[in-house]
């Protein structure tokens, strides 16, 4: 087996830095650890499949393993995100304790204090610092950060969507389209029969879907039927073929050449390597391909 690209399932990592405005994210990714996007300043706009999170200073947006998003700032945004492997949170907190601190990544849009803020901020340098942080240190830095992350889902008050008036027409569109897509996207052979079946011409579909999500609508579709598809190798007997059409797909060579393209290995490569690192759980193996933040 190859293991150039290895990654321990137990870390941490903290990642600070700047977006320009007019950033844009280049596609839908997704990761296979929680992570805590936390905006100090500016704000962006997230896309979660059929759902929009504008995420505006002093507020964080909390993503579960395996969900795809993509996010651009029209303001440019400094930001603090935190990445936390279910490795190590299985391997620092019992049970128990992980259920409960985990349950803030049901509310995914939180608003923080200027006090809790500047805590995260804190708990996220002592995460980060390799060569100053204990290991008890750290576990006790990333409890504090979930911990802040549940008291501000008590008492949440933020819609979980919520949608910029100056382009609410054209997002209204959007979100029934994507709604439709959700529903759908297993049956959806072409984009012109999409178009037609939501009442929109097929080039201001494709404009809008580029220039809110700055992906072409195939590459959105493509990326539920992935998912779809990673679920069902990681939880049924069916055969990739099978696989392939209960997802979507009407052609085998093109399932595997997405499939291969979008997470960096075959759909069999994909269910070796997660049934490996299932039954050896004290040993590193490849991780999918991740885009980067």
């Amino acid at each position: 087996m190859d293991y150039d690209f290895i990654e321990k399932i137990d870390s941490v990592n903290v990642h600070k830095g700047i977006r320009k405005p007019k950033f844009k994210k280049k596609d839908h990714h997704y990761h296979n650890w929680y992570e805590i996007f936390i905006v100090l300043k500016g704000s962006c706009r997230f896309s979660m499949y059929d759902k929009f999170y504008d995420v505006h200073a002093c507020s964080a947006l909390l993503i579960e393993p395996g969900i795809f998003h993509y996010y651009t700032s029209d303001v440019g945004c400094e930001y603090v995100i935190i990445e936390i492997t279910a490795g190590y949170i299985s391997r620092f907190f019992s049970s128990d304790s992980a259920n409960m601190l985990l349950k803030c990544f049901n509310s995914m849009l939180l608003p923080l204090e200027d006090d809790a803020l500047s805590e995260c901020v804190k708990f996220a340098e002592i995460a980060d610092n390799e060569s100053d942080a204990s290991i008890s240190d750290k576990f006790l830095a990333i409890g504090n950060i979930l911990n802040i992350m549940n008291k501000a889902s008590n008492n949440q008050s933020l819609s979980p969507a919520i949608v910029n008036s100056n382009r609410r027409s054209t997002l209204e569109k959007l979100n029934y389209i994507t709604n439709y897509i959700a529903e759908k996207f297993k049956e959806i052979n072409s984009i012109t029969e999409l178009a037609k079946k939501c009442y929109i011409s097929k080039s201001h579909m494709c404009r809008i879907f580029k220039q809110e999500l700055g992906v072409s609508v195939s590459s959105y579709i493509n990326n539920l039927k992935i998912n779809s598809a990673r679920e069902m190798l990681l939880t049924t007997n069916m055969s990739v073929l099978e696989i392939a059409v209960e997802s979507g797909f009407n052609s085998p060579q093109y399932f595997h050449k997405t499939f291969k393209s979008q997470l960096g290995y075959s759909p069999k490569e994909y269910k070796d390597y997660h049934f490996l690192q299932k039954s050896l759980p004290d040993k590193k193996f490849p991780n999918e391909k991740q885009a980067s933040n």
